[in-house]
């Protein structure tokens, strides 16, 4: 059996520099050629598995009440965290083991199994955003991270028995899950989405390390770079101000646009003051908000070509909330407009523009973007996790290469990944380099 230490180093530029470095992972492998057919072993659903329909119907099924018995067992809270963390050759067979043998033929995951499967997946939360707001809710999302986590045990319960078909198509529907789930319009949407895929990923570790189990170099080549898709999540966060200042950005396109009521910028107020600061008094907020920020907010107005007559006939409310809004969307397109570029590529650019965001106001009438301030994603954080995830599966297909290598050279790691010529070595997402590898006996080192 090879050894093989891998080192999985996630401390990226764009992380805290208080975040503690994870300890390195240590996988023990066995050589394995790819399958026959390479493909024989798919980490997500091909087209001809999927049927039409939502996904998130079946999603909703699961939650059923009637199917979450589980939680009124005892401690079944510690015998998942056991089966998650116990080694497999000790899971096998072992009273853990034989306590969650339900999941094999549980109903709620006969619904999510066809749920992961659907021709596509709508949230519908566009218009509830804009009803909600701030106040939107998001359980169902939330509660899709203990999908992922169940997934992963049936998965690990699998790859235990050696049953690698079953452990597969578990794999795929938490895959399918994690990608439907970063589908919806809402950051928290694409991190619910990363946590899953890391679940996911945890248990590929765990197929690779199992006897005898299949080579997922390709099955992994398979899968979408980068694997969540961030735009949808950055894009309806817009939606948020739509509904704390409706109809702000419609007059920012339209000078003739009439002016609001004061009973539409009273409600307006109330509806912002009510999402940011609680019980605080919708009056004394608007005066606050609009006092030291009234002066400039003209001279912005002017600037973008209303006349001294059009600014005068709107309510000063009205004029601080139009520069808001637009001070917004112009930082969060300065914050936004590269993360979908290469991570290297990428960062820079948003550093520089959340850097310029947090700089203080020069003067009481210059622009103060307090919703800027207080509503922007922090966008390095959000692309450092999805491409420390995509950095997982990079090193996972590497380990998968170095298996291959060692099923057709007498079991012996390669000296260097440039000696691995039967697949491709992916580069390291975060540096656009090839990872860090080093031999020692029959040990092998893989970092970032």
């Amino acid at each position: 059996m090879l050894k093989r230490s891998l080192c999985v180093v996630l401390i990226c530029a764009a992380t805290s520099l208080a975040q503690e470095a994870k300890p390195p992972k240590v996988l023990k492998l066995s050589p394995a050629l790819a399958p026959v057919p390479a493909m024989k072993y798919r980490l997500l659903p091909e087209v001809r598995d999927q049927t039409p329909g939502n996904a998130i119907t079946g999603y909703y099924r699961a939650f059923s009440p009637e199917w979450q018995g589980y939680r009124r067992e005892p401690n079944w809270s510690e015998t998942i965290s056991q089966a998650m963390e116990m080694p497999l050759t000790e899971l096998r067979g072992s009273e853990t083991a034989k306590k969650l043998g339900w999941l094999h033929t549980w109903p709620m995951f006969k619904e999510i199994d066809r749920a992961a499967r659907r021709s596509h997946c709508n949230w519908d939360l566009a218009e509830r955003i804009r009803e909600d707001g701030m106040m939107l809710l998001l359980p169902d999302v939330q509660g899709m991270r203990e999908l992922g986590r169940l997934l992963a045990i049936r998965a690990r319960l699998e790859i235990a028995d050696g049953d690698f078909a079953a452990a597969a198509r578990t794999l795929q529907t938490g895959y399918a899950l994690a990608r439907h789930a970063g589908e919806g319009p809402t950051l928290i949407n694409g991190l619910v989405g990363i946590a899953i895929t890391m679940h996911m990923n945890t248990q590929v570790e765990a197929w690779m390390q199992a006897p005898g189990s299949p080579n997922l170099y390709w099955a992994l080549t398979d899968l979408p770079v980068p694997f969540i898709d961030l735009r949808k999540c950055f894009q309806g966060e817009r939606l948020f101000i739509d509904n704390l200042l409706p109809g702000i950005r419609e007059c920012l396109k339209d000078p003739e646009h009439p002016a609001f009521s004061p009973g539409q910028m009273r409600q307006m107020i109330y509806t912002f003051a009510s999402a940011i600061g609680g019980n605080t008094d919708a009056h004394v907020f608007g005066m606050a908000l609009a006092a030291p920020r009234y002066t400039g907010a003209k001279k912005f107005l002017a600037e973008q070509g209303w006349t001294a007559a059009q600014i005068e006939a709107m309510p000063a409310l009205q004029a601080v909330c139009m520069q808001e809004v637009y001070e917004y969307d112009r930082h969060y397109d300065a914050m936004t407009c590269a993360v979908h570029l290469p991570y290297r590529e990428g960062r820079p650019v948003i550093a520089k523009a959340e850097a310029k965001l947090g700089q203080p106001a020069q003067n009481l009438t210059s622009a103060m973007p307090m919703l800027a301030r207080m509503l922007a994603p922090t966008t390095i954080r959000m692309i450092a996790s999805r491409t420390r995830l995509d950095r997982q599966i990079a090193a996972l297909r590497t380990i998968e290469a170095i298996r291959m290598y060692a099923a057709t050279h007498d079991g012996k790691l390669p000296a260097t990944l440039e000696a691995i010529t039967a697949a491709p070595i992916p580069r390291d997402p975060v540096t656009e380099k090839p990872f860090d590898y080093t031999v020692m006996g029959d040990t092998a080192t893989l970092s970032g």
